[in-house]
């Protein structure tokens, strides 16, 4: 019973935290998510462990049928030689 009611309290926290807006931060008005599918190409990272040695980085943007926003992103890994 303690064991689920620790699951309980750390998933209310997760959920509760990702609600809102920070402050000074609003959203963009007149969005269109259009504009923005099709591939794009990386020019400039931030270093995040998922992206370490990888080169010719792509982010593929869909929108299906229900307007949800499908993202593949891609890139080379030159010590596998894979994608």
């Amino acid at each position: 019973m303690l064991v689920e009611l620790f699951y309980c309290l750390i998933f209310f926290f997760f959920v509760s935290a990702c609600t809102g807006f920070p402050n000074g931060v609003t959203p963009v008005e007149n969005f269109n998510i259009n504009r923005y599918a099709g591939l794009s190409y990386e020019i400039l990272r931030l270093d995040h462990s998922f992206e370490r040695d990888l080169t010719n980085v792509t982010a593929n943007y869909r929108i299906n049928s229900g307007e949800d926003v499908i993202v593949l992103n891609r890139g080379f890994n030159r010590k596998t030689c894979q994608w």
